[in-house]
């Protein structure tokens, strides 16, 4: 099994904290998937593994992320799968997984 950890910091003014909720920003869980796959994208062979065109086949938003938050994504690739684990400090905050699609066959 390949495990990498990848970390990404959500900015205090990150735009999508704007209005999302006043007094209490959290940020919202498609921004929270976005930066996920931009992890995923940052390491070469958990890019491949997902392919041009993932497959997100299971997510659980377990607990908000707060503004000026590092999150510790782990990545836990697996014959057929790419799961996921994100952490904001000691919380899960959201886990899931991506379908491991197959290298295209190229023409030839």
């Amino acid at each position: 099994m390949n495990t990498r950890v990848v970390q990404r910091v959500i900015a205090a003014d990150h735009p999508a904290l704007d209005g999302h909720f006043p007094g209490n920003p959290v940020l919202p869980g498609v921004v929270l998937l976005c930066e996920l796959l931009q992890a995923i994208r940052s390491v070469p062979d958990m890019d491949r593994a997902i392919g041009t065109e993932p497959v997100l086949v299971a997510v659980k938003f377990l607990a908000p992320v707060a503004a000026a938050c590092c999150l510790q994504i782990e990545l836990r690739l697996q014959p057929g799968a790419l799961n996921f684990e994100l952490r904001a400090g000691a919380s899960v905050v959201a886990k899931g997984r991506y379908l491991a699609l197959p290298e295209p066959a190229h023409a030839g």
